[in-house]
């Protein structure tokens, strides 16, 4: 139809054109017999004397307006045929125009049908114009959208109106959807009814895709603060504490550390939870919830210091001041670790936080030591009370002399300025003895107990009658032994540091239980095992080795020793023994 549309617009041109022409000829015909008139009567006049009448001089005028009306008329005749190249000219370069434009133009009847399209349609909708002419506008947008396009249709329809600026979705032939941006106006038949629409569309898939972009982060924004907002307000059921003793090497608890654990939804890792609550401004209000409910369990935990962690953001708000310089508050109870893995820039407004807070008591902690240079720069610019030694220089701590010596060296700076080390993630007792070897004083690790709600070290059972001793030149190794026996209910009556030293302990307390290393310097446990068994027939004897040979288990188990483990799996195995001699010893009484 727009080819048509172009072809008629250039006979009319044409048409008009050779009307003028034709029109043009018969003036030129009336001028010539004008002129033959004014000639004729001019030569009567002038060539043979008669006498001029007016209507001679008449004639003589029209001879020579006749020249000039020649003149004009042959330059409208000139500058018909230059319209019309000029039309034919225009025409061209619209079609050539409409066939390299990047937007859309279209016509279609009232029933929705395409009648023209331009070649724009396939970079579009990805449909050449032959698949797009003859078939129903509908045919290209989603089903879901198509009530709501008719509907619009019959509106424009009723108003004889087109439209501006109007996005409708479409569906490229590759299942996609494009949004196009068109303006359209109606055309009209003879009688100036309705016909059908003509216009013309772009793409503007970007600008709407970004649009709801943007609608949707405003609404995961508004979602988020709101469960953030939640477990501020209403932690019940959203936040709860956990606890992880901090242990030192003669296996009292030092202190405890409170952990946020988050109940879903989403369900995810707590550092998620509050990453997402300083993104929508509420990351103080969150961590003081956390504080808040961290020390109202104080009272169930066992003694010594409780450590909540904070970001350098709620080191330096008012509200953390305010909470802590409350009367109620046990500010000389609490110590705040730092956890914030970002470079801080600026140092001292930080230290004037610090100031005021260690004014009431706080004592700071810098967690993550030797993890990176960030966290050694806040050691340097904070001086804190505790450092602790990340878990990535802890795992495998024993079998490393590089972690040794940075560990040892992290030991000897605070001793320097006056802190406390705490080695974290301590999950063998390689790791144990590894980290008191360079002189640290506190450990953190599932070797004492994963995170939990209080009360942390649980209540020792009611006393079951059963003594025992333990011999091991490792206090480490003494300490846990010791810690076991106590929560299993088993008396401990006393700790020997060598082979010797175990047999007058056990010749003097007559155990029920005796834990023997067999590598101790003075006497090995190997020489002192056979005599104990000869003063101690009736005695479970457990022995322990850092060695975990099945040969000499199996020759030691079938000689005089009742179990044996292997030092690694001491806080895994030992406990298993202990319940299996109390079961045994309940069996015997009741028999």
């Amino acid at each position: 139809m727009q080819e048509r549309d172009e072809r008629d617009a250039v006979e009319r041109l044409q048409l008009t054109v050779a009307g003028v022409r034709v029109l043009g000829a018969i003036a030129v015909l009336h001028l010539l017999t004008l002129v033959a008139t004014g000639v004729y009567r001019g030569f009567e006049v002038l060539g043979r004397g008669h006498k001029a009448a007016p209507s001679d001089w008449l004639g003589v005028a029209v001879v020579v307006t006749a020249g000039v009306m020649a003149g004009g008329l042959w330059r409208t005749v000139r500058f018909a045929r230059g319209l019309g190249v000029e039309a034919r000219s225009a025409v061209a370069r619209e079609a050539q125009l409409l066939e390299t434009t990047s937007e859309w133009f279209w016509s279609a009847d009232l029933e929705g049908t395409f009648l023209s399209s331009n070649a724009a349609v396939e970079h579009l909708l990805g449909y050449p114009v032959d698949e797009i002419i003859g078939r129903a506008t509908m045919t290209f947008i989603p089903l879901e959208d198509r009530a709501a396009i008719a509907a619009d249709r019959q509106a424009f329809l009723r108003g004889a109106v087109g439209w501006s600026e109007r996005v409708v979705r479409h569906r490229h032939r590759d299942g996609s959807d494009r949004w196009l941006e068109s303006n359209a106006v109606p055309i009209l038949d003879d009688a100036g009814e309705v016909s059908g629409f003509r216009g013309a569309a772009r793409d503007v898939t970007r600008r709407v895709l970004d649009a709801l972009a943007d609608a949707a982060a405003r609404d995961a924004f508004r979602e988020k603060r709101a469960r953030i907002a939640a477990a501020v307000s209403q932690p019940e059921g959203r936040l709860r504490m956990v606890f992880q003793p901090i242990v030192a090497m003669d296996g009292s608890v030092a202190g405890v550390e409170a952990l946020a654990r988050f109940t879903g939804p989403p369900n995810r890792a707590p550092d998620q939870w509050f990453a997402e609550a300083s993104e929508v401004g509420l990351g103080v209000e969150l961590e003081l919830t956390a504080v808040r409910l961290a020390v109202e369990q104080l009272p169930q935990l066992p003694d010594g210091y409780l450590a909540v962690n904070l970001s350098p953001t709620s080191f330096l708000s008012a509200e953390l001041l305010a909470l802590v310089s409350a009367p109620t508050f046990p500010a000389t109870r609490v110590v705040v670790e730092l956890t914030e893995h970002v470079e801080i820039t600026r140092y001292q407004d930080l230290r004037d936080a610090i100031a005021r807070l260690r004014a009431v008591g706080i004592r700071l902690a810098v967690d993550d030591a030797g993890s990176g240079f960030a966290s050694l720069k806040h050691i340097l610019e904070l001086r804190p009370d505790v450092i602790k030694l990340d878990r990535a220089m802890v795992t495998g701590i024993a079998a490393d002399p590089a972690r040794r010596a940075l560990a040892a060296a992290v030991a000897d700076f605070a001793a320097n300025i006056g802190a406390r080390v705490v080695a974290e993630g301590v999950e063998e007792i390689e790791e144990l003895q590894a980290v008191r070897v360079a002189g640290i004083g506190w450990a953190q690790g599932y070797l004492f107990g994963q995170p939990g709600p209080p009360p942390i070290v649980a209540a020792s059972p009611p006393p079951s009658g059963v003594r025992a001793i333990v011999v091991d030149d490792d206090p480490v190794v003494r300490m846990l032994v010791s810690s076991m026996a106590r929560q299993a209910g088993i008396q401990m009556v006393g700790q020997a540091s060598d082979g010797r030293e175990g047999l007058e302990l056990a010749a003097s307390e007559q155990p029920d239980i005796v834990v023997l290393d067999l590598s101790m310097p003075v006497m090995r446990g190997e020489e002192a095992l056979p005599e104990l068994r000869r003063r101690l027939p009736g005695t479970f004897i457990v022995v322990l080795s850092a060695i975990a040979d099945v040969q000499i288990a199996a020759d030691l188990v079938d000689g005089p020793a009742d179990a044996f483990v292997a030092k690694s799996d001491v806080a895994s195995r030992l406990g298993e023994l202990f319940a299996t001699v109390l079961a045994g010893r309940e069996i015997a009484a009741t028999s």
